[in-house]
């Protein structure tokens, strides 16, 4: 999937995918800030593997974020409030 990659150290058989509109510029903040290897892109993925064998494989996925709205078609219900509540002096 990834060429010319080759990592010397045994690796977790796990790892996250992240869903984020810029894999390759996040690549750059996660390597540095985990202390992690970018081994490369392929397609829509980013690869980041630990530096030193600690810690999940981690694939950074381009993924549109756009936000979806709620249906605004929605209907409301209100129910009259009572004059008193027992319980409450207001």
């Amino acid at each position: 999937m990834f060429p010319n990659v080759t990592i010397n150290h045994p690796s977790p058989h796990f790892g996250l995918v992240l869903d984020c509109a810029d894999p390759d510029r996040l690549a750059e903040f996660w390597a540095a800030a985990l202390g992690y290897v970018n081994v490369g892109a392929a397609g829509v993925y980013v690869a980041l593997y630990p530096r030193e064998g600690n810690g999940p494989k981690l694939l950074l996925h381009a993924e549109s974020l756009e936000l979806t709205l709620p249906d605004k078609s929605r209907k409301t219900f209100s129910a009259p409030l009572p004059d008193k509540i027992k319980g409450f002096d207001g």
